[in-house]
Parts: C-alpha cells; sequence; structure tokens
C-alpha cells in the first residue's frame, strides 16, 4: 500500500497562519469607530491642525495631508498622504500596511514579524 506523500512542515505552516491570520491583517477596532464631538481645534506655527475629541481622541492632520489620530488607551494610526496606514496598539503591536504593493507588515509585542503578500 502506497502512503500519499505528505509535507509536513507545509501543513503545518499553513494550520498556524489559519489560526491566526486575522491577528497580522490591517483591521480597525471597533471601539476606535465612534463618532464624537470635537472640543477644540487650532492650528499651529506648522499649519498643523490639531483637533481634541469629547471622547479623549486627539487629532493632527498635517499640511502633507497625512493625519494621525491619538486614543487615551495609547492606540495610534496614521493616514500617510501615500496611503500607506500605520497602527500602533496598545499592547504594543505595530501594523503597517503598505499600500502600493498591498503588504501588511505586523511587528508583534515581542518583535517577531510577520509579512502579508496580496497573493497569500
Amino acid at each position: 500500500m502506497t502512503q500519499p506523500k505528505v509535507n509536513l512542515e507545509q501543513s503545518i505552516i499553513s494550520i498556524n497562519f489559519e489560526i491566526s491570520k486575522e491577528d497580522y491583517h490591517m483591521v480597525f477596532p471597533q471601539k476606535y469607530n465612534t463618532t464624537s464631538q470635537i472640543i477644540e481645534e487650532h492650528t499651529t506655527s506648522e499649519n498643523k491642525t490639531v483637533r481634541f475629541y469629547a471622547c479623549g481622541k486627539k487629532e493632527i492632520i498635517f499640511p502633507t495631508g497625512a493625519r494621525r489620530e491619538s486614543h487615551p488607551d495609547g492606540y495610534q494610526v496614521i493616514f500617510f498622504d501615500n496611503n500607506d496606514i500605520r497602527q500602533h496598539f496598545p499592547d504594543k503591536k505595530i501594523v503597517y500596511y503598505f499600500s502600493d504593493q498591498k503588504i501588511t507588515q505586523t511587528i508583534t509585542e515581542n518583535g517577531e514579524k510577520i509579512v502579508l503578500f496580496p497573493n497569500g
């Protein structure tokens, strides 16, 4: 009887990827997608617009068009003018989406780098 050939290494990688793939995609947590009233807004001498919201969020809009949102718990998201996006999570995880290549790179809280390519 002939046994089917199985590449055990590929199977393990595939299984691990399927279990944890959502942890490494660009995801916008629902708790940060809230509508909140602007309580203060001003323009700095460097021509940045700074907004403070009732929920505690701070937003800076740079002259280049880039925008940074900072939340009280440490979550931060930056929308760059080239359409790249970088997220910093309170647990120290960083997710960077490279728009041109459609690649997502995650650096976990322990420094491990995971790169997701558009073709899998």
